[in-house]
């Protein structure tokens, strides 16, 4: 009897070992045919390699980290540190969800077509800039509703800019033909959107380069900058629940947030927007703009 009470720890230990092992080997297979599932996808327009991919088997998470993507061209377009995918769909060509985070991207800029925005980056003190991307959303196939929980796009040190969105009687599945998406896009109708500018040093970089090749103070910069988007507000009639120019000012003076708020009254269709004059559609967006 006591043998076999002894046996018992014995083989507990032995199917844990087992359990470790199979569920380790079953994640990395996982890793491995979601990692190739996300590179098929990207293929037609990039080439990739990457160093080690891992999937957690409880939370459902992709990581692949080391990524270099190559152009058409076999130039390298940039470097990313890792991807790491919290929701996607792999079902459909058009994923109707999503939850992605991609960090510590760079992007060599000595090339050709971006030559002008390493000029323009020098001009500012910055040799190079690392930029992060959010996006999480996900299409509602019985309403055919898009929303958007979040788009940002972050330059390290710099700002970051994030959106959120609710579209409506939007045809995703159709965004993987040009032409489609374009009629799809035209028959799409706006519920809401939000989007905020999150300064951490670049007002102050622009602000400061603007003064000193103009020979004024920082105020001064400000206060043309304000004059100038209060003609056009006046000239094109903008229509705001708030006072854009003051806005503006308070965000310029104290750079923190700066969000822009539009909620319509009812469902607005985007190829109204085409023809209608500035304050008529500013008017039926509801804007509302808020510095912090």
């Amino acid at each position: 009897m006591k043998r076999r009470w002894l046996a018992i720890p014995g083989t507990l230990i032995l199917l844990l070992v087992v359990g470790t092992i199979g569920s380790k080997w079953y994640a990395a297979r996982l890793a491995e045919s979601k990692t190739a599932a996300m590179e098929a996808r990207i293929s037609p327009y990039l080439a990739i390699q990457h160093g080690p991919a891992t999937y957690n088997l409880f939370t459902g998470t992709l990581r692949i980290s080391d990524i270099r993507t190559t152009g058409i061209v076999g130039k390298t377009v940039c470097t990313i540190r890792e991807v790491v995918v919290k929701d996607f769909d792999y079902d459909n060509k058009v994923p109707n969800f999503a939850s992605v985070n991609i960090s510590g991207i760079h992007v060599d800029m000595a090339q050709g077509g971006l030559k002008y925005m390493a000029d323009f980056l020098h001009q500012y003190g910055l040799q190079s800039v690392e930029f992060n991307i959010s996006l999480d959303y996900r299409y509602t196939v019985p309403d055919k509703t898009l929303t958007v929980n979040r788009i940002t796009l972050e330059g390290v040190d710099l700002a970051m800019v994030s959106t959120s969105m609710v579209l409506s009687n939007i045809e995703w599945p159709m965004m993987d033909n040009f032409l489609a998406a374009i009629m799809a896009v035209w028959q799409t109708k706006l519920l809401r959107a939000r989007i905020q500018l999150s300064d951490h040093a670049l007002c102050d970089r622009v602000l400061d380069h603007l003064a000193a090749s103009t020979s004024q103070s920082r105020q001064e910069v400000v206060n043309t900058i304000v004059g100038k988007i209060t003609a056009v507000v006046s000239e094109r009639q903008v229509v705001s629940s708030s006072d854009i120019p003051a806005e503006v000012s308070k965000f310029l003076s104290k750079p923190n947030e700066l969000t822009l708020s539009i909620l319509p009254p009812q469902p607005l269709a985007l190829i109204s927007m085409r023809s209608l004059p500035m304050r008529d559609l500013s008017r039926l967006l509801n804007l509302e703009l808020k510095a912090q």
